[in-house]
């Protein structure tokens, strides 16, 4: 059986890029990081939802244990 691919852990890795791009100090604030880190993001969350056929990306980020 082929494993699909999985795109949460590149999810959950450039969001806290970005996380971490828009909370820089202003001395260290960089535009371009936080484009960079978007636009990662956005490409991973669509791989996801091709995955996923559209359905909504479950959130492990949480305690919440999802209901199967």
């Amino acid at each position: 059986m082929k494993k699909e691919k999985d795109y949460r852990q590149k999810i959950t890795f450039h969001s806290n890029r970005l996380h971490q791009a828009l909370n820089a100090a202003p001395a260290e604030y960089n535009s371009e990081n936080v484009k960079r880190s978007l636009e990662s993001l956005n490409y991973f969350v669509e791989r996801q939802l091709e995955i996923n056929d559209g359905k909504e990306i479950p959130n492990y980020t949480t305690f919440e244990i999802p209901n199967k």
